[in-house]
């Protein structure tokens, strides 16, 4: 089940409607955390909700300056944490929001072995209803490096 939650969530009871969902047998990924601001500026909950079987996607522009500050560093600090399994890339057609992922994991300086992970490996367990392998450490730095740079 996919859970984008309402710009003005609260968060009174989100922990148990997600076990509920979850005990029915169901997976929860949560979209884009680092977007909703009771998320994005409470790292205790990301971490409640995923303690209690939920994933996290994270939208792969908040790693660029296409992002404000606050998403940005958000992403940074949820992925920092290890709160997050799966980047994509929150497409919604071909002009506007174009699927654009893999430049914006290269402008955020991802390596290969990450870059799998989050795009392939975690959203492929996810899938198969496995328990994901810990993801790999992103640092929390903050500057972004052009994607032209060097590696």
């Amino acid at each position: 089940v996919l859970l984008e939650l309402p710009w003005r969530a609260t968060g009174a009871g989100m922990a148990a409607a997600v076990a509920r969902v979850a005990d029915r047998g169901f997976g929860v990924l949560i979209a884009h955390p680092e977007r909703t601001p009771l998320l994005r500026d409470n790292e205790d909950l990301v971490r409640t909700l995923v303690d209690g079987g939920a994933w996290c996607c994270l939208n792969a522009a908040s790693l660029t300056d296409r992002a404000g500050r606050q998403t940005r560093n958000a992403a940074r600090r949820l992925l920092a944490a290890g709160l997050i399994h799966v980047i994509a890339s929150d497409a919604h057609d071909t002009a506007g929001r174009r699927p654009e992922l893999r430049s914006s994991l290269d402008a955020a300086g991802f390596s290969l072995a990450q870059i799998a992970y989050f795009t392939d490996e975690g959203p492929r367990a996810m899938l198969d209803g496995l328990i994901p392998e810990p993801p790999p450490t992103v640092g929390a730095r903050r500057r972004l490096r052009p994607p032209w740079g060097p590696r």
